[in-house]
């Protein structure tokens, strides 16, 4: 099995991932494991049992270790592929009590870490966006494969799309706040020497392909991966909302203005409390110098994510008039307990307009409101949900994993 890279020549050889943040990144990892192809999983998070995790957290008091995310990281398939980058010694010795044995001190650096082992064993590595402009020149000018996965969309695209949102709403968005959304001038640098040297990018959503494809990347080069949705199998019927209950829509993120909150809350006005916004992920919400009436909004801070998804069973929609995503982990969440969704086309979700949901132009208060309007018919709410947990089904962890390794499998001769 070879791998064409743009340079013209091919290349058999394992694949690193190497991920220091986003935990659906280890189901890279899975991907190339079933194929036998997996050189190592790099990454800054503790994997490991959850048992182990939790044991280790009692000793040391939850010191140094992110339990939030550590046991969503586990994968038996991945016990002893794990190599895990350290930039202290405490977390060094943290992560040999819950069973990391791979550890690379390195520099503190993760894309030094990445590129030490990748060279020093000759794979080629599959990384993220924004976190390879260090990396991906070393493999390059070794020969070896630069694989960019692109968990949203062309970040010189949400860089306009925010500054346009600054003047819309009388603030300056300085670098220092665009840092934060991933939409910094260094952010926007880094795709750029990305996609030079990419031989291939992986994107999770139409969306994000037209966005990458509209920079000049070849399409060719360009692989449709979706993530899977999980817990969709589980819901069978979807919530009936009573005649005397309002709409409760969930909004599930962590930011406002740039996944359109603002814009969600002003289509409320013409309901009188017959629509709700329930945000899960913020505990207020507020924008300098706007006027925004927050009376039929409720805010339920951070719910860890087990937990989750019985808070949202309560819910009967979800809403995301996001100005850019890449794949929208909230939405789907919603979808897998049979709600559909309002969402926007730079939402970057799978919904279809009128099957699953509704999708409405980017920073269109009245478009939402509409889409509310509608909703409110129960049977029509229904129809929609029956389909929503029809869509979730189609998109299993599996199809990801064939997805990612298709460039791998097209020059094989089995």
């Amino acid at each position: 099995m070879e791998l064409d890279l743009r340079s013209g020549v091919t290349w058999s050889g394992n694949i690193a991932v190497a991920h220091h943040a986003k935990h659906h990144l280890y189901h890279t990892a899975i991907a190339y494991d079933q194929l036998g192809r997996l050189g190592a999983f790099i990454t800054q998070r503790y994997v490991a049992h959850p048992e182990r995790i939790q044991w280790a957290g009692k000793l040391l008091g939850n010191r140094g270790l992110i339990f939030n995310k550590a046991a969503s990281y586990h994968h038996p398939a991945l016990e002893g592929k794990v190599i895990l980058n350290c930039e202290s010694p405490f977390k060094a010795a943290a992560a040999r009590l819950v069973g990391q044995k791979r550890i690379n001190r390195g520099r503190g650096d993760f894309e030094n870490t990445a590129a030490e082992e990748c060279l020093r064993n000759g794979w080629g590595c599959h990384s993220h966006v924004t976190g390879s402009k260090g990396l991906f020149p070393k493999l390059k000018k070794a020969g070896l494969p630069c694989l960019l996965e692109m968990y949203i969309g062309d970040k010189a695209l949400g860089r306009r799309l925010m500054l346009e949102e600054g003047e819309i709403l009388g603030l300056k968005f300085d670098e220092d706040y665009l840092y934060k959304f991933g939409f910094a001038k260094e952010h926007t640098d880094a795709l750029a020497i990305e996609l030079e040297l990419a031989d291939y990018i992986y994107c999770a959503s139409p969306f994000v392909v037209d966005t990458i494809a509209n920079r000049g990347y070849p399409r060719e080069n360009i692989i449709l991966a979706p993530y899977g949705i999980t817990g969709g199998a589980a819901v069978t019927n979807p919530t009936v909302r009573q005649t005397n209950e309002p709409l409760r829509a969930a909004f599930v993120g962590t930011e406002g203005i740039r996944k359109g909150l603002h814009y969600a809350i002003r289509a409320l006005s013409r309901f009188n409390g017959k629509v709700e916004i329930h945000v899960f992920g913020l505990n207020s919400f507020e924008i300098p110098g706007q006027d925004l009436d927050l009376t039929h909004v409720r805010f339920h801070g951070f719910i860890p994510p087990p937990n989750l998804p019985s808070e949202l069973s309560k819910m009967h929609c979800a809403i995301m008039p996001s100005l850019l995503e890449g794949y929208t982990f909230g939405v789907t969440d919603c979808l897998s307990q049979g709600m559909p969704g309002i969402v926007t086309p730079n939402t970057a979700t799978w919904i279809e307009d009128g099957r699953e949901g509704y999708v409405v132009p980017i920073r269109d208060s009245e478009a939402i409101a509409n889409s509310f309007e509608k909703l409110l018919d129960e049977e029509l709410r229904q129809s929609l949900s029956v389909n929503a947990l029809k869509m979730v089904r189609e998109f299993p962890w599996q199809r990801y994993y064939d997805a990612t390794v298709e460039p791998l499998q097209k020059n094989s001769s089995s």
